[in-house]
């Protein structure tokens, strides 16, 4: 398992990034080169509790599809998805993955400091380990994955100041 927090501080009060960060269907695609697509599957127009989606991008150029749910939704502050079993190709080979983020937003000087926390668990087995290592030291996935979550962080900063 693998855990990252990066952040972003924005010149912008915390209503307005919240508002914008629970748009998901109106920034996230295009916060990343590595992002396909996402759907709200549950009908609402934008995050709250229990909001479930499926999300289509690459983590570190491998390519997957991971559905899952807002389990904890704290309007202003925090909202968190979470998606077990998340499915990626590995070198073709199948890949499940439990993962999430927790999107969670502070005052900050007149602004907002918004910081994303991602995990990712790797399956607890023998093929599961391998992929796990040769993921963190073949292709530096966690170190890419910080940058990835950091492009939908300075998005988002961009966005909100232009």
């Amino acid at each position: 398992m693998y855990e990252i927090a990066p952040s972003v501080s924005i010149d912008a009060p915390p209503e307005a990034v919240w508002a914008y960060l629970v748009d998901v269907e109106g920034w996230w695609v295009d916060s990343n080169p590595e992002h396909e697509s996402i759907e709200i599957l549950s009908g609402e127009d934008e995050l709250g509790d229990g909001t479930r989606l499926r999300v289509r991008e690459s983590i570190a150029g491998v390519p997957g599809v991971a559905e899952g749910e807002v389990t904890e939704f704290d309007p202003g502050r925090r909202v968190t998805w979470d998606a077990p079993g998340a499915r990626y190709r590995y070198f073709g080979l199948p890949l499940v993955v439990d993962e999430g983020v927790s999107w969670e937003l502070a005052p900050s000087d007149g602004g907002t400091e918004l910081t994303a926390r991602v995990w990712a668990s790797f399956p607890d087995s023998l093929v599961g380990r391998i992929v796990e290592w040769s993921f963190e030291h073949v292709l530096d996935g966690v170190e890419r994955d910080y940058e990835h979550a950091m492009a939908e962080l300075e998005y988002i900063k961009c966005e909100l100041e232009s």
